[in-house]
């Protein structure tokens, strides 16, 4: 779908004025500005992060209680379960959770529910299970905020449980032992946009200071908190929270301290991504670690995610990292199949049926739909959801675009829905196979009545249009001081028009799927990769002289060298002059 260019407004005076003040590019100062980082001191502050502004834990509704009561039950010797969601956020989250308990000598297990034969949440059969073996405390990681039942069945039980999580409550909230989520009504912790491996963090941070009583933690407590920090990072990466304030923090530092872990799981792991040639980036976390780590719960069993980050054996985790490499290979194919299928499902639709999407399947593996359903917004901007059944019911998950509330939204349709939570861009649900269609119609209501028909096409917002001759490589290197890039913070996207384009073009790619070629203006010229548009090899060099592209610069390390090269997001061609 051709998307809209938005270039945001340029404001060359104050920019300029900033940049002599900072000591930065003027564009630099342009884009700082466009991100609400306007003074000298919000700058500096913004390049230059400290962990002096991570927020107290102290802050966060029932921490307290939480904390002294697995210090009691790790000194009294009970047993405790961490019981965590299956993604990155709930497997790094509960990876903290257990290697500080284990760190104290503490008697603990743990408990991950099978991604399609259970689903999302605490359950109440688990609860009777880990009752029955001995379990007294379980603390759930990214899950248990809507978890009213639950909470009454675990006090039945004679179980403590402890939740800790960040998705939007409903209207009611659980009672259980202890609640730690930002986003209760009553909770005073300032970042409420924490991930669930964030609450995790910060539970172990406070368990710390409670131990050592101590303003600076000891050496070794130390050394465990930035292995934590770096799992808390990585979480807040591939959980897709706003990367800004304290989240920008924890990605910044989190970066380094997976880069320097000694996490034998981390250290196998990272075999397969780093980028020897250059930092830790979200890219890293977000198209390499991520899904590895995914890739475990999407087609198997979550827990050996957990044991990798968990086991201090290092065979035993490098043997688990390439089973997750070769099932993220798997999950490659049977995502490409079930993209292949839906859209063949489209098809046979009315083209209106495209301002949302609601499919289901009974062929379609229940991990695997939401990275799907996400391919499916990129290419039809419209909100998307996928749903794998099972016989009469199904597990969906969903993803939307800005502007539309997903998880409000099935609020609103929740009687279609047998269980239902997540965010506003993302959301998973339970639903009856019968309901589908009333699910869509009522979603497309909704989605017609709140936004305006302008706010669903596909936009892309350029920061600045600019001459190639000013992309140098001391601007690139300011640009990446600007990272670590996300949401709320997003890459620099600049436009170039009336570009020539010189030298041969050709597909890159093992199946030829990318394109490359090299654009000049005012005598610079600049190697620019475009991925996913191989079929665009001949029409590139056509448009020579009115070819205009949206980009991002990038240095490519490479054999000792360092080039900036553009790596395209869109391009348009322009009409030929008369």
């Amino acid at each position: 779908m051709p998307k809209i260019w938005n270039l945001l407004s340029p404001q060359p005076d104050r920019s300029d004025k900033l940049g002599r003040q900072v000591s930065c590019h003027p564009l630099v100062a342009q884009l700082l500005i466009q991100r609400g980082i306007e003074s000298p001191e919000e700058i500096q502050s913004f390049l230059h992060p400290n962990l002096m502004g991570l927020e107290d834990p102290a802050q966060m509704a029932d921490i307290d209680r939480a904390a002294l009561r697995l210090i009691e039950a790790t000194r009294q010797g009970e047993q405790i379960t961490v019981y965590t969601d299956y993604d990155v956020d709930g497997i790094s989250g509960g990876a903290i959770l257990i290697r500080l308990l284990q760190h104290l000598d503490a008697k603990v297990d743990s408990y991950t529910p099978h991604r399609e034969r259970e689903g999302y949440g605490i359950h109440l059969e688990a609860l009777e299970t880990l009752a029955t073996r001995g379990t007294r405390i379980v603390i759930s990681v990214d899950c248990g905020i809507r978890a009213i039942e639950p909470a009454r069945r675990a006090t039945e039980l004679g179980l403590d449980l402890i939740v800790t999580d960040h998705h939007l409550p409903g209207g009611e909230l659980p009672e259980p032992f202890a609640l730690l989520n930002p986003q209760r009504p009553d909770c005073a912790y300032p970042n409420k946009d924490l991930c669930g491996a964030g609450v995790a963090f910060k539970l172990a941070w406070e368990i710390a200071r409670r131990i050592t009583g101590a303003p600076k933690l000891p050496a070794p407590w130390q050394a465990l908190m930035l292995e934590f920090l770096g799992l808390a990072g990585m979480a807040t990466i591939a959980d897709v929270v706003p990367l800004v304030g304290e989240n920008r923090l924890l990605c910044s530092f989190g970066l380094k301290a997976l880069a320097r872990s000694q996490n034998p799981g981390l250290q196998a792991l990272l075999t397969f991504v780093k980028n020897k040639n250059g930092p830790l980036t979200t890219r890293d976390i977000g198209f390499g670690l991520g899904p590895r780590i995914n890739a475990a719960g999407r087609l198997g069993d979550a827990g050996l995610a957990l044991e990798l980050l968990t086991t201090g054996d290092r065979n035993r985790a490098t043997e688990i990292a390439q089973f997750l490499d070769n099932q993220n290979q798997k999950r490659r194919r049977i995502e490409k199949k079930i993209q292949e299928e839906a859209l063949a499902m489209l098809e046979a639709l009315p083209e209106q049926d495209h301002k949302i999407i609601v499919l289901g399947s009974q062929d379609w593996a229940a991990g695997v739909i939401g990275i799907v359903s996400s391919r499916l917004v990129e290419r039809f901007h419209c909100p998307v959801i996928l749903i794998a059944l099972d016989g009469e019911t199904g597990r969906g998950s969903g993803r939307s675009i800005s502007g539309f509330h997903l998880t409000n939204a099935l609020e609103s349709a929740s009687h279609c829905l047998e269980q239902f939570g997540g965010h506003a861009a993302a959301a998973g649900m339970v639903i009856r196979e019968d309901a589908i269609p009333e699910l869509r119609r009522l979603l497309l209501e909704r989605l017609e009545t709140s936004t305006e028909e302008s706010e669903r096409l596909p936009t892309l917002d350029i920061d600045s249009e600019v001459s190639l001759s000013i992309l140098t490589y001391d601007l690139a290197r300011q640009f990446e001081q600007m990272a670590p890039f996300g949401r709320g913070n997003p890459i620099p996207l600049l436009a170039s028009h009336r570009l020539e384009v010189c030298g041969k073009t050709r597909r890159m790619g093992s199946a030829g799927n990318h394109l490359q070629f090299h654009v000049r203006q005012d005598g610079v010229s600049l190697r620019a990769v475009y991925f996913g548009q191989g079929d665009l090899v001949e029409a590139i060099p056509e448009a020579s002289g009115r070819l205009s592209l949206a980009y991002e610069i990038q240095i490519n390390r490479f054999r000792n060298q360092e080039n900036v090269e553009l790596l395209v997001r869109d391009h348009r061609f322009e009409p030929l002059e008369s």
